[in-house]
């Protein structure tokens, strides 16, 4: 009993500190003060970190769970730290709303001017008439199929935000009852590594 008190303050804790985190992060952007530390990376690693962050979750639920990258993706400039944290947002989204038994992918296709990440579930979906909200901050979808989920509106509009910082843009598309899709493209000049050589 000590044990499971103990790891549920553990967990919240954790909670609490990242809701924290991702205030301070989103008040730096919304007044300018922040500072992208363009760094070259390996987008493969960097995919890899968000996906594993959710790697237990997703099967604790029974769901289907792949990344799907080619072998030759590109090395970027990016801020590793909030590009990552970007992308952890977006597919936390996923695990949360996707039901048992069942499947989010993600994928990365790249040509010859484009970069683009692909987080498809097949969760409850969205609502049209709430699509063009979803990222707002503190905005939540009020309906039955959300509102036992845990959360802050603050993960989407953060993620958005740090896009926009490199340069990308995220588009939505969903149906009530069978998912969602979020598609992160950047073009390819705006993560060039040779910019920052």
């Amino acid at each position: 009993t000590r044990q499971r008190f103990m790891d549920v303050i553990l967990n919240e804790s954790k909670r609490l500190a990242d809701l924290i985190n991702d205030l301070i992060a989103l008040a730096e952007i919304e007044y300018g003060s922040i500072i992208i530390d363009r760094q070259p990376h390996n987008l493969k690693e960097l995919l890899e970190k968000a996906f594993f962050s959710f790697e237990d979750q997703a099967h604790e639920k029974k769901i289907k769970y792949e990344l799907i990258v080619p072998q030759n993706l590109a090395l970027v400039a990016v801020d590793a730290q909030r590009f990552v944290q970007a992308l952890e947002h977006l597919i936390e989204n996923a695990v949360k709303f996707t039901g048992f038994d069942g499947s989010i992918s993600i994928e990365t296709k790249q040509s010859e001017k484009n970069i683009e990440i692909i987080i498809a579930d097949t969760g409850c979906g969205i609502p049209s008439r709430y699509l063009e909200r979803i990222f707002e901050k503190f905005y939540q979808v009020d309906q039955s199929t959300t509102r036992a989920v845990e959360g802050a509106g603050i993960g989407l509009s953060l993620a958005r935000h740090i896009v926009d910082l490199h340069g990308g843009k995220i588009t939505v598309t969903s149906q009530e009852g069978h998912g969602t899709t979020v598609r992160v493209a950047f073009p390819k000049d705006q993560l060039a590594y040779s910019e920052v050589e």
